[in-house]
């Protein structure tokens, strides 16, 4: 218990640091009267640097704990690791913050026992976390740290959804200013087996996404040409009835 407090202690500080940078970076920044955001130095001018959607596509691999509570009748340890699909949603009210949404599956199998064999099982995970980021040209590293719903599902244990808390680090490289390739290495906790209340189980995860930004400024207006039939470069007077 100690070590998952101090562990989600340290989670806090980092992302505190991070909002505190955020907020200073916002601060400081001016925004004129006829441009829709603000351009941070460094990145690309076509890039969208708030209010901005993300989704995503997401494989991954998720390693649960032998000691995991995901069972309303049988305990029985999940085999390891857990290949995983899923989507992800994020909505980013300034460049280097946003709120995310992202559900996950994955196929496995019980570990069984001496006298029968395992049975086909399935793991699967919803989740909502806030994300601190330092964008850059290229590369943007981030942390998260959220919280959602652990659930796992068999003929052997029974299907059982748990709380859970994850935290995590990650980046993003951008192929161009809306498609970027991104990795996350998380930390999952839900109840331990067989333990005392708030005992954590730990489950880490890797995943790795391709992510498409949803830029929904709006674009301005380009004023069509004055009409000049006799291109002789002025602007023809009304025609009059």
């Amino acid at each position: 218990m100690f070590r998952s407090t101090l562990i989600l202690t340290a989670g806090s500080v980092a992302l505190s640091l991070l909002a505190k940078r955020a907020h200073a970076e916002s601060a400081n920044a001016q925004v004129s009267l006829n441009q829709p955001s603000v351009q941070l130095s460094g990145l690309p001018e076509g890039r969208p640097t708030k209010n901005y959607f993300e989704l995503g596509l997401l494989g991954g691999l998720l390693f649960p704990s032998k000691d995991h509570e995901l069972q309303d009748r049988n305990h029985q340890p999940f085999d390891s690791p857990v290949p995983e699909l899923g989507m992800r949603a994020g909505f980013y009210p300034l460049a280097y913050l946003g709120v995310e949404a992202e559900g996950t599956a994955g196929p496995t199998k019980t570990a069984g026992t001496k006298t029968e064999s395992g049975k086909a099982a399935g793991l699967w995970g919803v989740r909502f976390q806030a994300i601190l980021q330092l964008p850059a040209e290229h590369l943007t590293p981030f942390l998260v740290l959220g919280a959602g719903g652990l659930g796992a599902g068999s003929t052997a244990t029974g299907t059982d959804v748990d709380p859970a808390l994850h935290f995590g680090a990650g980046a993003k490289w951008s192929l161009d200013d809306f498609v970027a390739a991104r990795l996350d290495v998380r930390d999952n906790m839900s109840q331990k087996n067989a333990a005392t209340a708030n005992t954590p189980a730990h489950h880490p995860e890797v995943q790795l996404s391709l992510t498409f930004t949803l830029d929904l400024r709006q674009q301005p207006v380009v004023p069509m040409p004055a009409p000049d039939a006799d291109k002789d470069g002025k602007e023809e007077p009304p025609h009059r009835i």
